[in-house]
C-alpha cells in the first residue's frame, strides 16, 4: 500500500490533511468514525461493496470520480480489490463555509460533486495529470484557499470552532459546561448552530470529539 500526505497549513483551521492512498490486492477494510468529513477523488476502480448506517448497495458514490464522504457516526465496512485515491479532510464547519450546505445534510451520507463543485472538470484535469503528489496537494490547498477567502460565514465558522475547542477543554478539566453560555446564544439557536456546522446536536458532537 502507497499513503502520502501533505498538511495544508493555508487551510489549518478547517482542514487537517490531504492525502493520497493506493492499494492494488483484494481486502476488507473497517473504517471507524472520526469526526471529520472526506471530500475523496477516485483515481481508479471504485469500492466494489461499502455498507454503513445509511450508505450502501442502493448508494454506492464511489462509482462517482469526486464524493464527499459525510460526518459517519458509525464504522463503514469496505470490499475493494484496487483503489488510488486522493482525498481532503476537512473539520465538520468547512462544509458550509465552503460549500454553502448545512454539514447535517450529509451525517452518514454521501453527496456528489456534481451537486456542489462547479468546477469539478478543472479539479479532474489537475489530479489526473503526471504531475507529483506534493504538487496536487499545493493546487488543491491554494484552490480551497480561494474558494474559504470567499465565504461569507467564514468568522461564525471560527467561533463556533474555538467554543468547541473550549468546550472540550474544560470537560477533559472535569468541569460542567453550559453549551448555550458559550455561544452567546439560546439553546435552541445553539442547537440549530452545532447541527448546521457540525452536523450534529451540541451533546453528539462533543461526545464523537472525544472518540
Amino acid at each position: 500500500m502507497l499513503f502520502q500526505s501533505y498538511y495544508p497549513w493555508l487551510l489549518g483551521n478547517l482542514v487537517t490533511l490531504i492525502w493520497e492512498q493506493r492499494a492494488h490486492w483484494l481486502g476488507k477494510w473497517q473504517i471507524l468514525p472520526s469526526g471529520y468529513l472526506e471530500l475523496i477523488f477516485s483515481l481508479d476502480t471504485k469500492i466494489d461493496e461499502i455498507h454503513g448506517k445509511r450508505v450502501g448497495e442502493h448508494f454506492n458514490p464511489t462509482r462517482h470520480f469526486c464524493f464527499l464522504s459525510g460526518l459517519h457516526t458509525k464504522p463503514l465496512y469496505l470490499n475493494i480489490q484496487r483503489f488510488h485515491n486522493i482525498g481532503i479532510r476537512f473539520h465538520p464547519i468547512a462544509i458550509k463555509a465552503l460549500f454553502g450546505f448545512p454539514c447535517s445534510e450529509v451525517t452518514d451520507w454521501a453527496i456528489i460533486s456534481d451537486d456542489f463543485l462547479k468546477e469539478m472538470a478543472e479539479i479532474e484535469e489537475r489530479l489526473k495529470a503526471p504531475d507529483e503528489f506534493i504538487t496536487k496537494a499545493k493546487w488543491l490547498e491554494q484552490h480551497f484557499l480561494k474558494k474559504l477567502n470567499e465565504s461569507s460565514d467564514l468568522h461564525l465558522a471560527l467561533k463556533l470552532r474555538h467554543v468547541l475547542k473550549k468546550s472540550l477543554t474544560s470537560i477533559y478539566a472535569g468541569n460542567k459546561i453550559q453549551m448555550d453560555e458559550l455561544t452567546g446564544y439560546s439553546r435552541m439557536h445553539t442547537h440549530k448552530l452545532f447541527s448546521d456546522w457540525f452536523g450534529l446536536s451540541p451533546g453528539r458532537t462533543l461526545r464523537l470529539q472525544q472518540c
